[in-house]
């Protein structure tokens, strides 16, 4: 427990975060049914913790128009003999996290050596993207994906404020990696893909 290995007293949190001792309590074993983010927050705050909620799709594959019609756009230009599966989930993951697309069944290659593509409709954070993109790529044991970007001009300005990391992050280049999808074959590595 945080607050024990602080050396923190119960009385101490509570008087911090603005909730009686026994609620506190309750709160620590788990007995409070429903603890509002804010308390949360509060705890975690005069604990030193830095709190974090995740939220994750659980309804419809593509979570919006938009991004249905990148996905869209993207798929009408691969070859007809690729393979396209929506919403893959990462094996092994005990959360919800999927690859936006799977690209597999290359003509005359391996049905095993499928290719991820994330789809991202608007980019404001070309770093936080990618470790997003990083941890997906770990945990889902893949060495390179596709990064999919609706083109536009901020999506554009958020890449670019990126400098040359991106050649780093995706040394396949976009023309290269059009060329290979279009004649149904698996680009050689990371490519980043405005369309």
């Amino acid at each position: 427990m945080a607050r024990a290995a602080a050396g923190l007293s119960l009385a101490f949190v509570a008087s911090l975060v603005g909730l009686s001792r026994s609620h506190l309590a309750r709160i620590e074993r788990a007995q409070v049914r429903n603890v509002g983010v804010r308390h949360l927050a509060r705890i975690g705050a005069a604990l030193g913790l830095d709190v974090r909620m995740r939220a994750y799709v659980g309804g419809d594959p593509l979570r919006d128009a938009g991004h249905g019609r990148l996905g869209s756009r993207f798929c009408g230009r691969l070859h007809r003999a690729v393979r396209v599966q929506s919403e893959r989930l990462l094996p092994g993951a005990a959360d919800a996290r999927a690859w936006d697309l799977w690209l597999d069944r290359w003509p005359g290659g391996p049905d095993a050596d499928g290719l991820p593509a994330e789809l991202e409709t608007r980019v404001s954070d070309y770093q936080a993207l990618m470790r997003r993109l990083h941890r997906k790529m770990r945990d889902g044991g893949v060495g390179s994906v596709l990064l999919v970007v609706a083109e536009t001009p901020s999506n554009r300005r958020a890449i670019a404020a990126a400098g040359r990391q991106v050649g780093a992050d995706f040394p396949v280049p976009a023309r290269a990696a059009w060329a290979s999808l279009a004649a149904g074959e698996r680009p050689t590595g990371s490519a980043l893909i405005f369309i």
